[in-house]
């Protein structure tokens, strides 16, 4: 038997395009040397398998690899060099406003002294990242290049954008599954969970937990509306699974478990909610859960 083959357009500077042909996942490598080799751009920014030359996780904590290699320390990482590179990520890496990250990662800086400590700091960073063009620096601003990196910050917005357009129109419901699960994948945690609460993380992890969770509740609820209940449970137990204090989530997830004639797992998810938020917040739950669940109780 034949292997599939599929074809790969890429492009090319200037407009133009070339397609290759792969064949069997041996071919991968000699697909991506040639991509790397001839620095194709890649059709669209939401292909995570794309040989990018730089790729960086910051949901649910933080990684960086270089062309596919894991970076890591065996001595003192750079702190401050990766603190800027963070702070670039999680603030969206794109014209991020240079005296703004001096005052983030610098506070006690001033003038002359807060512009040089940042230079020195940029060029680390630079030297951290050995390829031409992926910090870009112009009129007060620093970017990451979007033609040589992928973070999961970018993608994740792209996808959750897409995935809310896929619902306005009234998508067929596979394209919004698949939708759903992309999104579910990129959303690994918290926005560089496990590192110190500065404020410029709080505020940007919190824009990025209320997206995804306004974005899951949404397709939470076109399931729902569609009387799916084991799709939206199963969507709803993912999300707990990453948010295990997100109390509205648990009653939609009860309610689909009583639209479902199940109230014994409604009734063991609401007992999950009681010791999460416990556990986690040292609250119970709200008036609201509690008057659903004393319904179920009273209803069987």
């Amino acid at each position: 038997m034949r292997p599939r083959t599929q074809n790969l357009r890429i492009n090319l500077k200037g407009g133009n395009t070339i397609k290759l042909a792969t064949k069997a996942v041996i071919e991968t490598v000699q697909v991506k040397r040639v991509i790397r080799s001839q620095r194709f751009c890649a059709p669209s920014p939401q292909i995570e398998d794309w040989p990018w030359p730089v790729r960086i996780r910051a949901l649910g904590g933080f990684s960086l690899e270089i062309e596919d290699r894991p970076i890591s320390f065996s001595g003192k990482a750079p702190k401050k060099p990766l603190e800027l590179l963070k702070a670039l990520v999680g603030t969206g890496g794109t014209n991020v406003d240079i005296g703004w990250l001096g005052e983030q990662l610098w506070p006690d800086a001033e003038g002359d002294a807060a512009r040089a400590v940042f230079n020195v700091t940029h060029s680390r960073l630079r030297k951290l990242l050995p390829l031409d063009g992926v910090l870009l620096r112009s009129e007060g601003k620093l970017s990451l290049s979007p033609a040589q990196v992928w973070t999961d910050v970018w993608a994740f917005e792209r996808v959750a954008e897409d995935c809310l357009e896929k619902l306005r129109r009234r998508a067929e419901s596979l394209e919004i599954e698949s939708a759903g699960e992309t999104l579910l994948s990129l959303y690994a945690g918290d926005l560089l969970k496990g590192e110190p609460d500065v404020p410029w993380l709080i505020s940007a992890g919190d824009r990025l937990r209320s997206k995804f969770l306004r974005t899951l509740k949404a397709l939470g609820g076109f399931w729902e509306a569609n009387e799916a209940w084991d799709q939206a449970q199963s969507l709803y137990e993912r999300v707990i699974e990453i948010d295990n204090v997100a109390e509205e989530v648990y009653r939609r997830l009860i309610s689909c478990h009583v639209r479902a004639a199940r109230p014994a797992e409604a009734l063991r998810v609401y007992r999950r909610c009681r010791q999460m938020l416990s556990l986690v917040l040292g609250i119970a739950p709200s008036a609201e859960t509690e008057t659903l669940c004393r319904g179920i109780a009273q209803a069987h």
